[in-house]
């Protein structure tokens, strides 16, 4: 888990500032990215926008915090093999490179 954390914190714009960290899971903020504009110009207003905007692009799945009380956080699940947890981080980075 911290080397899914060390990847998040080399993403630019940044959702790395993590609030928790539990057994399966890592909570990690977007407040760097809200009001970043996707390449196509629709605005990330919301931790929503930005796991709606993850899903479309990169094919990555992540639950915005909104769900469960904490915006703007989105959880991770890294319940899940090393590989894929690599590739996942991978697409991550792409998609906040990709924001403007």
């Amino acid at each position: 888990m911290s080397i899914i954390a060390a990847r998040l914190n080399r993403i630019k714009p940044s959702p790395s500032s993590m609030a928790s960290q539990r057994a399966r899971e890592l909570r990690a903020a977007g407040c760097d990215i809200i009001g970043k504009k996707t390449p196509d110009g629709q605005v990330i207003g919301s931790d929503a926008d930005f796991v709606m905007y993850l899903l479309e692009p990169q094919n990555l799945a992540l639950l915005q915090g909104e769900a469960y009380g904490l915006s703007p956080f989105f959880r991770i699940s890294f319940a899940t093999s090393m590989q894929t947890l690599e590739e996942g981080c991978h697409r991550l980075r792409l998609a906040c490179e990709a924001l403007r």
